[in-house]
């Protein structure tokens, strides 16, 4: 086996996380590293996750060009992978030459990273975008069930047995549960927070907010209910609506307003901007 130098763009970049390995704990950050044409997941392992973790950075230069010495080549169930060695180095926006060439490569063919077109369709004629996604985490720290309006369906205030809405504004005495679910997910070449607003919620898990809140009292179970636990590994198309942030920003985070299963029948093409 050959080491190997790479050089490309950084898209899709995870924070340092912890993986169950055959060697025990590992500290990994993953990435996806790609120009105009290719792109290949990356896992960096070792002492080298520190030092990725900590100078990927939004202060950087868009896009980011990166430059991993010393790589491995793997491939597995037909996709190439890079990982790292002990030896291995990394660079983000090196002041080098071959970096220079780089982005001015990129440049010249257009280059867009995934977000960007994403919010390019978006900035387009049509009105609604639809992307496909697995879902491969639902966050637990982000609370999955809020208390509504029950006029504007806004989030209130509890006071004491009553609710303010601070929207209407008025006092209501009953304010509906709704679902507010944010997952991860990602397809094969883009990943992204998707915030399941209540509609496209109760589409997929199938019950309400109040319904999944009741039945996960009466048996309590570690972390999020079982129904929320069994999103993880659906593929569906979602509606998307993006905000302020996402226009205007580095925000990753996308509203859902609707979602569909994949067996369906797509939207029709003249309606809709499909991101592959």
């Amino acid at each position: 086996m050959f080491n190997l130098d790479v050089i490309g763009v950084i898209e899709d970049f995870e924070p340092l996380t912890k993986l169950d390995t055959k060697f025990g704990m590992r500290d990994i950050v993953k990435f996806r590293i790609c120009d105009s044409s290719n792109q290949y997941k990356v896992s960096v392992w070792g002492d080298l996750v520190v030092l990725a973790n900590n100078i990927y950075t939004k202060e950087l230069q868009s896009p980011v060009i990166a430059i991993i010495t010393s790589i491995k080549v793997t491939t597995f169930m037909n996709t190439v992978q890079i990982g790292t060695f002990p030896s291995s180095k990394l660079y983000l926006n090196l002041d080098d030459e071959s970096v220079t060439d780089m982005r001015m490569k990129l440049k010249e063919e257009g280059y867009l990273s995934k977000r960007e077109k994403y919010l390019k369709a978006a900035k387009s004629e049509f009105k609604r975008i639809y992307t496909t996604f697995s879902v491969v985490k639902v966050d637990e720290d982000v609370a999955w069930w809020f208390y509504s309006c029950n006029k504007c369906q806004q989030e209130v205030e509890r006071l004491d047995r009553r609710f303010r809405c601070n929207n209407c504004p008025h006092i209501i005495p009953v304010a509906p549960k709704r679902f507010r679910i944010m997952v991860l997910a990602e397809d094969d070449t883009f990943s992204c927070n998707i915030m399941l607003m209540d509609r496209a919620a109760r589409r997929i898990v199938g019950t309400s907010a109040a319904k999944a809140y009741n039945d996960f009292e009466k048996a309590p179970e570690e972390g999020l209910p079982q129904v929320l636990k069994d999103l993880v590994g659906k593929k569906v198309t979602v509606i998307s609506q993006l905000n302020k942030a996402n226009v205007t920003e580095d925000s990753t985070i996308f509203d859902a307003n609707d979602i569909f299963d994949t067996t369906m029948r797509s939207p029709s093409p003249s309606k809709s901007a499909h991101i592959s």
